[in-house]
């Protein structure tokens, strides 16, 4: 992508067109060239991985589907770890989960929102969130540091971005999420676990 004018304007009348229809709110449009091409190929075959420490834990039981488990908090200073890559992107790890990131326009994403850019409520940020469930196929502990690989997080696209979106606020390294760790390799337990954690009973604003 060389950024040439005569694409730019083909772009640019086609995202009014887009616009003027009123179907949508945002209209964004990203060029990307080969290389950028190559890149988001190569991603598509690499294992995600992540290293970060964990020591406020327990240990979730064991049985024959799961390898093992572990549910505790974590700050944020560490959660990114998980979500971020080197590059200061948020990494592709939620194929898994079965919302995709439904943007600022929403009361849940408002409400995390204000929170976080709130100096008296920040800190609260972990007691009113529904936590972080992330599916692994292996986990391998040595005290409080753990390394995860080929993993997805199941729920909590929500929260990730909305945190992802703050990470360069002063405080955020502050914040503590719930979250909880399961090393299977069984698919049926992984779609069981994808299911219950995004499963709620609607209810309405009143």
């Amino acid at each position: 992508w060389v950024d040439d004018q005569n694409l730019n304007t083909i772009i640019e009348n086609n995202k009014k067109k887009l616009k003027d229809s009123n179907l949508f709110s945002k209209v964004e449009f990203s060029p990307i060239g080969a290389s950028e091409v190559q890149e988001l190929y190569r991603k598509t075959k690499e294992k995600s991985s992540a290293i970060f420490n964990f020591d406020k834990r327990v240990t979730i039981p064991a049985d024959g589907k799961i390898k093992e488990g572990y549910y505790g908090i974590i700050p944020f200073s560490e959660y990114r770890k998980i979500i971020i890559d080197e590059k200061d992107n948020i990494k592709n790890v939620f194929e898994d989960n079965i919302r995709d990131f439904l943007g600022d326009d929403n009361d849940v994403n408002e409400s995390m929102n204000e929170t976080l850019n709130n100096p008296k409520s920040i800190m609260k940020f972990g007691l009113l969130n529904n936590g972080i469930t992330i599916v692994t196929e292996n986990i391998l502990v040595t005290g409080d540091r753990f390394s995860i690989t080929n993993y997805q997080i199941v729920n909590a696209c929500q929260t990730s971005h909305i945190l992802y979106q703050n990470r360069e606020l002063n405080s955020i390294e502050r914040v503590y999420v719930p979250i909880r760790i399961i090393a299977t390799e069984d698919d049926e337990l992984k779609n069981e676990i994808t299911t219950a954690t995004n499963n709620q009973t609607a209810i309405k604003k009143e």
